[in-house]
């Protein structure tokens, strides 16, 4: 994608003025500046998220030997399961599919119209029918290590959420079962609150950007498919559909997992039903809700 925005700028500098190359443009710069963020920021702080990833499956595996708790972390690798399966079929059959696709209308024109996957530049001229099909190959080869990633990083986004939303579980049903004199419950919602603020540490900002700029990028590589569709540019539209579905999911996903722990709150209301002192019931409720917060 980086050489698409390359490719479209250049576009522009020399006079294209159509709505869908500026929109397209800016869309794509905004998709690529969010997610080199995002890598830059795995890479530099590899070992903090290793760290961050080892006391999560600590937590993973400490609520696997407790049968209480055992069905939450359960429940929340078979939905982590079904979300993960439909991201990667959403990302990962597009580049087979698109391959087949332009080859087939290539084919259809006698490769005459030479078209491609993505417009974008490659290190030869596809002027013949087999330079074509290997640019195709090519391109659709490019797509792999930016899904890789993507599907990646959003997998610990996933994970962090269902296996926090778990363990915020557990200490509710402990809250109510065993008091909140249990000094368990204490270290475990310190446990919890340290994990969260040192994941918001690391990933918040980045979060925050993508939320404030979702607007301009679904919204733009939408209004081009839905324009490359009308004109019957099919191969137009399945690059930008590519390109809407990258824009789309990371916002929806930090929103998503964000609002997901924070309407755990309803869940601890039950704990007034429990028969304690009220200093120590409002006390312990206090400290549920501000761990919710911090998400």
């Amino acid at each position: 994608m980086f050489y698409s925005i390359k490719f479209n700028f250049v576009e522009l500098a020399v006079g294209s003025r159509e709505i869908q190359d500026i929109v397209g443009t800016l869309s794509t710069f905004v998709t690529i500046a969010c997610g080199t963020l995002r890598a830059i920021r795995f890479f530099t702080r590899k070992k903090v998220i290793i760290n961050l990833l080892n006391r999560l499956e600590a937590i993973r595996l400490k609520m696997l030997s407790d049968e209480e708790s055992k069905r939450y972390v359960i429940d929340a690798e078979n939905i982590g399961r079904k979300i993960l399966t439909l991201i990667f079929i959403s990302l990962n059959g597009f580049p087979i599919p698109a391959l087949l696709w332009v080859t087939f209308c290539n084919f259809l024109h006698n490769f005459e119209e030479k078209l491609l996957i993505h417009k974008v530049w490659i290190p030869w001229d596809p002027d013949n029918v087999w330079k074509n099909i290997l640019a195709n190959m090519f391109q659709a080869l490019m797509s792999v290590p930016c899904l890789a990633f993507f599907v990646g990083v959003h997998c610990v986004d996933i994970s962090f959420t269902l296996y926090v939303s778990a363990y915020i579980k557990t200490l509710q049903n402990k809250l109510i079962n065993k008091g909140i004199k249990n000094e368990e419950i204490y270290e475990q919602h310190n446990v919890i609150i340290q994990l969260i603020m040192d994941h918001n540490e690391l990933l918040s900002g980045i979060k925050y950007l993508e939320a404030q700029t979702s607007p301009l990028m679904p919204c733009g590589f939408g209004y081009i498919f839905i324009r490359a569709i009308n004109k019957n540019e099919i191969t137009k539209a399945i690059d930008f559909y590519f390109r809407a579905m990258l824009g789309f999911l990371p916002p929806i996903i930090s929103c998503c997992s964000g609002q997901f722990i924070i309407t755990q709150k309803v869940g601890i209301r039950p704990i007034n039903k429990v028969r304690l002192n009220e200093k120590f019931s409002r006390f312990a409720l206090d400290i549920a809700v501000s761990t919710l917060n911090e998400a």
